[in-house]
């Protein structure tokens, strides 16, 4: 029989002290999932989540640039208020953070679907349905109007090619299989808005948005089987919580950091995950007075320092919470990237690569993002397919420390693991390179094929990797995407159709 990897006792030995009673209630939700599509399985990734994601006051219109500059999946939180014009009485959904209106607001339509329209066509173009939802749209519904709500169902309905979907039952309990898209749409808990997403969608007919199920206490001293006490069904996939059921008062209130705090939010975790839910935790900053005020950001969500909240994020990342929101899209990004590249540098680099390291456990380098992109993953000559990685070059003969007969580009070749190739932000794909050992790092150059004016132009960039060499076993850098490797052709060869660019490590 082959290897199944939701079989309860492979969950047990991630989930630990999980009761073996909620490991085979977890095992029956392997059911809401698609085959084979393991990126939507609560617990498989930790997305960033970009709170407040959307411009107010005539400010911060950058944000959704922000968010998506830290590359895929990301999950982007836009609040929604039903706004009547006063001169015309007209009404229409805009983007805003209170109901004092300036007029000119953002349509959902305008900020978020046309600004990642590029992103999705180009997905579609090229899909990677393995790594789907590569965007996460969390809909903070501010005013409940039904016709607000409808009109924001129109919305979705317009791009309902784009989304993750599951098939409207008459009986919400009978849960349906996920059909993935690109986009996952979540709403949340409140009834009325399930009248509109689930209920007045034709049985049969795709549901495009997945409410939260209802929490009945925001107390960190409530039981954790207190908090929620609702499986998945069928249209309530996901859990949304305040910091405040973890730390009592929320950051703002926190003290220091203690080993009960990280058992309760692990407890939290594992219960969403044994019910089939997705858990969201809202919201951890650590910016100074100065850095709130600038940014528009609040000092309830903000614990008392940028390393309280450091410490928070990574145990948040440790319990594998699924979204975990912040203003500081940046500096949690940072966290998640070195929190990885150490989990991987303790896990063993001489291991074989597995392209499918969740499945295994061994994870190289940045596989989490090689996983989660579905890329095009090149061998050393002799390996799986056959396929030598010519993007890789020596940057210079082995000098007399190295005088054992072989040439750089011999020692490249037989401590390297594999070398993958995906798409990455708006303008960049990255390569990343799995060595057998750290230190041949040091011998690497990747050689860019580029078109200026006329003809192509080879040109060879030597690139450092971040970090003391003794701590990573990988390395990745940007590429152009005009460049033939991000389009899934050769590797390392051909125009590029887009101006030249320097390549640059990535922290």
């Amino acid at each position: 029989m082959p290897l199944d990897p939701l079989r309860p006792v492979q969950l047990s030995q991630r989930l630990g002290i999980l009761p073996l009673l909620l490991l085979a209630h977890l095992a029956c939700f392997a059911t809401l999932f698609a085959q084979n599509h393991t990126s939507l399985m609560p617990g498989k990734r930790t997305t960033i989540d970009a709170h407040n994601c959307y411009p107010y006051g005539g400010q911060w219109s950058d944000r959704i640039d922000r968010a998506l500059a830290q590359g895929l999946p990301v999950a982007i939180e836009q609040d929604l208020f039903w706004y009547t014009d006063p001169n015309t009485g007209k009404s229409r959904s805009v983007l805003a953070h209170t109901n004092v209106f300036h007029g000119d607001e953002p349509s959902l339509d305008q900020y978020f679907f046309q600004r990642i329209r590029p992103i999705i066509e180009a997905e579609l173009r090229h899909p990677h349905p393995a790594s789907w939802p590569i965007i996460t749209l969390n809909l903070d519904i501010k005013t409940e109007e039904f016709e607000h709500l409808r009109a924001i169902y129109a919305t979705l309905q317009r791009y309902q090619d784009w989304m993750t979907t599951a098939v409207n039952t008459a009986n919400p309990s009978e849960v349906q299989a996920l059909h993935p898209g690109p986009i996952l749409v979540l709403a949340g808990p409140s009834d009325r808005l399930e009248q509109v997403f689930r209920k007045e969608v034709p049985v049969g007919e795709p549901l495009l948005a997945f409410g939260a199920v209802h929490t009945l206490s925001t107390s960190a001293t409530v039981a954790v089987d207190d908090l929620e006490n609702e499986s998945a069904s069928n249209y309530r996939r996901w859990w949304n919580n305040s910091w405040a059921t973890v730390e009592a008062g929320g950051p703002s209130m926190a003290g220091e950091w203690t080993p009960e705090s990280e058992s309760r939010l692990r407890m939290m975790v594992q219960h969403a995950h044994a019910q089939g839910l997705w858990i969201r935790f809202y919201t951890l900053d650590g910016a100074t007075p100065g850095q709130q005020k600038k940014n528009g950001w609040f000092k309830t969500y903000n614990f008392a320092s940028l390393a309280a909240a450091e410490t928070r994020w990574r145990a948040a990342l440790r319990a594998r919470v699924d979204y975990l929101a912040t203003d500081q899209y940046e500096q949690l990004k940072q966290i998640e990237e070195t929190q990885r590249m150490g989990a991987n540098s303790t896990s063993g680099a001489s291991a074989a690569f597995d392209p499918l390291g969740f499945a295994t456990g061994v994870v190289l380098g940045d596989v989490a993002g090689v996983v989660a992109r579905g890329p095009d993953v090149f061998f050393p000559e002799g390996a799986a397919n056959g396929r030598t990685p010519t993007l890789l070059q020596p940057k210079h003969p082995l000098g007399p420390s190295h005088s054992n007969g072989n040439s750089s580009q011999a020692i490249i070749a037989s401590r390297l693991k594999a070398l993958a190739i995906h798409r990455w932000k708006r303008e960049t794909c990255r390569a990343t390179c799995w060595m057998a050992d750290a230190s041949t790092l040091a011998l690497i150059s990747f050689r860019v094929v580029c078109t200026r004016s006329g003809p192509a132009h080879a040109r060879d960039r030597t690139i450092s990797p971040a970090g003391p060499l003794q701590t990573r076993a990988a390395m990745t850098v940007h590429v152009p995407t005009g460049h033939s490797a991000c389009r899934g052709s050769t590797c390392g060869s051909g125009p590029m159709s887009n101006r030249p660019r320097e390549l640059e490590p990535v922290s």
